[in-house]
């Protein structure tokens, strides 16, 4: 969920051409999901993710580029908080020692 709302919020970083035409799209794949919602959503999802993670990554190199030091730090803080998070959620249940 962070990844998505940092994405969506790095989009903006572009422009109101640019970032209104990925915006159009994210709407576009957005209905075709509802449309299309009991078929594969990994197929229907998928298309979207590179949009995603190009803001992303725009976000990122806005945040690094002419940056202080407190925003690095602050972003390898969070991104230390997401694993850790990950870790301790998602590792336990993946653990399937002494399961049948």
């Amino acid at each position: 969920m962070p990844v998505l709302l940092l994405g969506v919020g790095g989009i903006a970083l572009l422009g109101r051409r640019h970032g209104g035409l990925l915006y159009g799209v994210l709407i576009f794949y957005a209905l075709f999901t509802y449309i299309d919602r009991f078929g594969n959503w990994f197929q229907v999802v998928m298309p979207a993710y590179p949009l995603i993670v190009l803001g992303l990554a725009i976000l990122a190199h806005r945040l690094f580029r002419p940056s202080p030091n407190w925003a690095r730090v602050l972003v390898i803080l969070a991104l230390a908080l997401l694993v850790a998070n990950r870790l301790g959620v998602n590792f336990p249940g993946a653990d399937q020692r002494d399961r049948p």
